[in-house]
């Protein structure tokens, strides 16, 4: 099982490539959606990231995702820099997918 990140910000994929998590780049919503086509594709990918920004840009394609397909699990991840409460990124996913990344606790 992977973690998979689609991100609109080179700080957040740079992070999550540091981490091991790879990633891709997009900057719009087709992009965003040929990434998740190709996430489907691949049978090792259990969990699908997305940053808050752009989440809430493919609004209506993440619909159509999530109504055509139960895997992976589409997750959305705080903005680098956003009001989440000063979480860190590792004790989000733990606490939405009870997956310990990074030896966070």
């Amino acid at each position: 099982m992977r973690l998979f990140l689609i991100s609109n910000n080179s700080d957040t994929a740079t992070g999550m490539r540091l981490a091991g998590i790879e990633g891709v780049i997009v900057n719009d919503e087709k992009s965003a959606a040929q990434a998740l086509e190709s996430a489907v594709k691949d049978g090792n990918i259990a969990i699908v990231l997305m940053n808050k920004s752009l989440f809430d840009m493919c609004d209506e394609t993440i619909k159509a995702f999530r109504k055509a397909h139960t895997s992976p699990l589409l997750v959305e991840i705080p903005d680098r820099g956003s009001s989440a409460g000063g979480e860190s990124l590792a004790r989000y996913i733990r606490e939405t997918v009870g997956i310990n990344i990074g030896g966070a606790s």
